[in-house]
């Protein structure tokens, strides 16, 4: 039972008041007159319109209410307002002046010592949760909720973290925190389908456009002002140029070397995999399939001995035993945390930006494309490897994240053309 569990069955009655009153307002009141009252209660500490709210309050702050309780309660009181606020388009700026709103600067204006010392303790709650990961999966959500339209190219000087909208398949991990209710996350699940939706849209019609261009070319059209009389232009919804993006999904939903496409490498070795081998002989296939389409030149060096070594290392009691569900899924897993970086606490991922220096991003997504087309449950685990990333690197320059952002890119074009809806308009 996690930390936030616990404290929901132990407090019970002053926290369910707030609770029970903000459910009952965002049904009646206007969202500036509720972020109003939020202000009033939460920040201000003073002037709350009703009494019976501003004593359970006081009387959790001046219990032995801790820090990591506060954040989900204060956390709670969020959600109830942006769950109901989500349902509207129109909300979308009291969702964004709500987050806002918890980042703005304290001011103490009690004027009694016993509200001064309520107010002082109340502060210090509310700066420590600006430090919680609560309130950053809030932040991050702002910026999917203001970027409806994600930026078309990189800004240099702006942080990582404003992309967060150009990449839904990062939304469960990076906008759902560990004690968001089903209707938040629900309501994520609904933002990264749609957002996804719109990205294949997007991409189909630059495809489209840029097929038409060509064909315009072969008869003899070059000029630009001819041109976009008889078309109407179509932005790259990707950061990668025309040549990049061709090249990515021609790796990705196309032949690699001109032999099999990585669902037919996949379809093979399931197949392989289905015909009673070992847990032993399976990793070493394993490895093989891997390792294929790589060049020798690099498999055979420091990569192909780390993994190697690693593959050894996984549930060996367990070698002669019958291949199983249990046994694919686990190690291929512990290879993508191999691959990419293992958990929030240990975030080194040397083995990726070796992978990403030596073989290049086509590649180096290639291969974690080729687990999780194998595998398809650990498509999840590959998504929050990434995040664990994104959020490691969320405050740093886009400008010195230009690798990340790049890699992100590619696993975005290898999800959408191998697991999504996207229709290509061409051949690959």
């Amino acid at each position: 039972m996690n930390r936030s569990m616990v404290y929901r069955e132990r407090s019970g009655s002053q926290d369910q008041v707030l609770y029970d009153h903000f459910l009952e307002l965002v049904e009646q009141e206007a969202p500036d007159r509720l972020l109003e009252r939020f202000k009033l209660l939460f920040m201000d500490g003073m002037g709350y319109p009703d009494r019976t709210i501003t004593k359970s309050l006081e009387e959790l702050i001046g219990s032995s209410i801790t820090e990591q309780e506060f954040a989900y309660l204060l956390n709670r009181c969020c959600h109830i307002l942006i769950n109901r606020w989500q349902l509207s388009d129109r909300h979308s700026s009291a969702i964004l002046q709500l987050i806002d709103l918890l980042g703005q600067p304290l001011v103490n204006k009690s004027g009694t010592l016993y509200r001064s010392r309520n107010l002082t303790r109340l502060h210090q709650l509310l700066h420590t949760f600006r430090e919680s990961e609560q309130y950053l999966t809030l932040t991050r959500l702002a910026q999917v909720v203001e970027n409806a339209k994600p930026p078309v190219q990189p800004v240099q000087t702006q942080p990582l973290g404003q992309l967060i909208s150009r990449y839904p398949y990062l939304y469960d991990h990076c906008l759902v925190s560990e004690d968001s209710d089903y209707q938040h996350q629900n309501r994520i699940l609904k933002l990264r389908c749609e957002h996804q939706q719109t990205f294949e849209k997007n991409l189909s019609l630059y495809l489209t456009y840029q097929v038409r261009r060509s064909h315009l070319a072969q008869r003899g059209v070059r000029d630009t002002t001819q041109i976009q009389q008889l078309l109407t232009p179509v932005e790259n919804p990707t950061f990668l140029n025309n040549r990049e993006l061709s090249a990515a999904l021609r790796q990705y939903a196309g032949k690699v070397n001109q032999k099999q496409s990585y669902q037919d490498m996949a379809r093979q070795f399931s197949a392989h995999t289905s015909q009673g081998l070992t847990f032993g002989k399976f990793k070493g296939d394993l490895y093989q399939y891997i390792t294929g389409s790589i060049g020798s030149d690099y498999s055979g060096r420091t990569f192909s001995r780390k993994l190697t070594q690693h593959l050894q290392q996984i549930s060996r009691e367990s070698e002669a035993s019958r291949l199983t569900d249990f046994l694919v899924v686990r190690t291929c897993s512990q290879v993508i945390n191999f691959m990419v970086v293992e958990s929030p606490r240990k975030l080194d991922h040397f083995v990726l930006m070796d992978l990403l220096s030596n073989l290049g991003t086509l590649e180096t997504i290639g291969l974690l494309l080729k687990l999780s087309l194998f595998c398809n449950k650990v498509k999840p685990h590959l998504e929050k490897r990434l995040s664990i990333l994104f959020t490691h690197y969320e405050t740093s320059t886009q400008e010195a994240m230009l690798w990340l952002i790049h890699t992100l890119e590619h696993m975005h074009l290898a999800l959408t053309t191998n697991f999504g809806a996207l229709q290509l308009p061409f051949r690959v």
